[in-house]
C-alpha cells in the first residue's frame, strides 16, 4: 500500500486487490471537490443544495489488464466486471455514509449519471475536464477521449463517489483502512 499526498487537499491510498486470477492495484483517492466540478453539482444532483457545504470526492481507480483506449471484446468484458464490482462497493459505501447521517451518491460509470439520486440529463463522464483537477489526464484520440492515470496510463478504470462527509471523518478513514495493507509506505507524488 502507498499513501500519497497529491496536492494540498488530496490523499491517495494505493493497495492491491484480486481481480479474477490476477493481482491488480487499486487506488483510493480522497479530496475536496474541485471548484470546477462543485459549480456543476446542482445540475448533477438536482434537488440538492450545495451552498456552503464541503463536498468530498472519493475516486476508486483500478489498474486494468487491458488498455482502455483499445477496444476489444476482452476489454469490454473487463470493464463490465469492474463496473459491476464498483457499483456493488459504492452502494455499500454510500449506505454506510447515509446511516451515519451524511449525504452520499456515486456516478454510474456506464451512464455518467448519479446512481442513487434523482434522474438528470446531466452526466459526469470519466473524460470530463473535472477529472484533470483530480489528478488524471485526459487524452484526446480524435475519435474519442480516454482517461489517463498518472502511473497506469490508459490501463485504468475509475469510479467516483461524492459525500458531504469530511475527508478526515472516521468513516472515510475506515474505507481507507479497508484498502490499506500492513506495509504502508509514504510517497509524495506530483
Amino acid at each position: 500500500m502507498r499513501l500519497s499526498t497529491v496536492g494540498p487537499q488530496m490523499r491517495a491510498f494505493t493497495s492491491r486487490t484480486q481481480v479474477g486470477s490476477a493481482d491488480w492495484p487499486v487506488e483510493l483517492t480522497v479530496q475536496e471537490c474541485p471548484r470546477l466540478l462543485k459549480k456543476d453539482m446542482k445540475h448533477l444532483f438536482p434537488g440538492m443544495n450545495f451552498d456552503n457545504v464541503n463536498i468530498s470526492v472519493i475516486n476508486i481507480t483500478q489498474k486494468t489488464e487491458h488498455d482502455m483506449k483499445v477496444w476489444s471484446g476482452k476489454m469490454e468484458q473487463e470493464r463490465e466486471i469492474l463496473t459491476a464490482s464498483f457499483i456493488s462497493s459504492a452502494i455499500a459505501m454510500c449506505a454506510t455514509l447515509r446511516r451515519c447521517g451524511y449525504w452520499a451518491d456515486f456516478i454510474d460509470p456506464s451512464s455518467g449519471r448519479p446512481y442513487l439520486g434523482k434522474f438528470t440529463n446531466h452526466a459526469l463522464f470519466e473524460t470530463d475536464d473535472a477529472y484533470k483537477q483530480m489528478g488524471f489526464r485526459i487524452e484526446d484520440l480524435g475519435c474519442c477521449k480516454v482517461l489517463q492515470h498518472v502511473a497506469w496510463g490508459s490501463r485504468a478504470f475509475v469510479g467516483t463517489l461524492f459525500t458531504d462527509a469530511p475527508i478526515d471523518c472516521s468513516i472515510i478513514q475506515d474505507f481507507i483502512k479497508k484498502v490499506n495493507t500492513d506495509d504502508a509506505v509514504v510517497n509524495n507524488r506530483e
